[in-house]
């Protein structure tokens, strides 16, 4: 896992945090702003399941329920078969969120968003109501 340095108190320490993690920040902060609503990573309850699942960008009243993944494409150009998989299970767990209004899958990378909308996953969580979108970051 690629990390980066920055400061992350009042005090001026530095530690290292990882790159996903501060993607994941951006999306968070941008998105709260635009939907007026306090995104935060939160927990929600699986429909037909008596568990939860920690999603990156939950609403307070847990009406807008989102994932982020910042995967990007493997550099031989080989088909990211474990990415894909990975990006459709956040969407199977989107499907089943409790309570959610507004779901969305916000994608990282221009690169993987082009190649995770030519699968049939992608559409078939489009049309079971999932947003996809790209922030580049």
């Amino acid at each position: 896992m690629r990390t980066e340095t920055c400061t992350v108190s009042n005090k001026g320490e530095l530690a290292l945090v990882p790159i996903w993690k501060e993607k994941e920040d951006y999306v968070r902060k941008m998105l709260s702003e635009k939907l007026n609503s306090e995104l935060k990573e939160r927990n929600v309850q699986l429909r037909g399941t008596n568990r939860g699942y920690k999603f990156d960008l939950v609403s307070p009243d847990g009406s807008i329920v989102g994932e982020v993944k910042t995967f990007t494409p493997r550099k031989l150009g080989k088909k990211p078969h474990g990415k894909i998989a990975n990006t459709s299970e956040a969407c199977l767990f989107l499907m089943a969120a409790e309570g959610a209004k507004k779901r969305f899958l916000v994608l990282t990378d221009k690169e993987f968003y082009n190649i995770y909308m030519r699968q049939r996953q992608a559409k078939i969580a489009e049309a079971s109501g999932i947003e996809i979108i790209l922030v580049e970051c």
